[in-house]
């Protein structure tokens, strides 16, 4: 993405929603699963996580929570990586606030 100007402080730069996407792996009494989870934003506030049960057919857990994110509305930017999870960010803010709580499949 490129910005026509460069900020000249921190408050002039884009803020936007971070959703993380990272796998749980089976275990004795449940299959492997995706959990999609945004951060809290401020202190009164909770960390949100949806689990979703992975999906083989997809085979890849960045490109399953796309796909899901994008159904529902979400209006991802970008994204990134670490070696635990990726991370969408996302413009969805005011009247588009939307919550990993509300997420529904097709």
């Amino acid at each position: 993405m490129k910005t026509s100007k460069t900020a000249k402080n921190a408050y002039e730069l884009s803020n936007f929603r971070q959703i993380k996407v990272s796998f749980n792996g089976p275990t004795n009494s449940r299959g492997a699963r995706v959990c999609i989870s945004e951060p809290s934003r401020r202190n009164s506030d909770a960390t949100q996580r949806k689990y979703i049960s992975y999906s083989y057919k997809d085979g890849d857990i960045m490109e399953q929570a796309y796909k899901l994110l994008k159904f529902n509305g979400w209006n991802i930017i970008c994204r990134t990586s670490d070696k635990d999870s990726y991370t969408f960010l996302c413009d969805n803010w005011s009247d588009e606030f939307l919550e990993i709580k509300n997420l529904k499949f097709k």
